[in-house]
């Protein structure tokens, strides 16, 4: 069984370094949180962590903005 869309309980820091690294890694991901700004918080510093990989040139810019404009099916 292969695992294409995951879900995680939870917009802290945790959660949003699972979340990223599994969508690095090709997996659908669903963030979820009781508060939805975090969510919101959570994407921010996803963002701001690609643009340090982008820096590092360890991706593009736009390999970024493809990552994040990716939405599940």
């Amino acid at each position: 069984m292969e695992i294409k869309r995951m879900m995680l309980v939870g917009a802290g820091l945790m959660g949003g370094g699972i979340a990223q690294v599994a969508a690095q890694n090709g997996h659908n991901i669903v963030l979820n949180n009781m508060a939805p700004e975090s969510v919101d918080k959570e994407l921010n510093t996803i963002a701001k962590n690609l643009d340090g990989q982008v820096k590092k040139e360890k991706m593009t810019a736009a390999q970024k903005d493809d990552f994040l404009a990716d939405s599940p099916d």
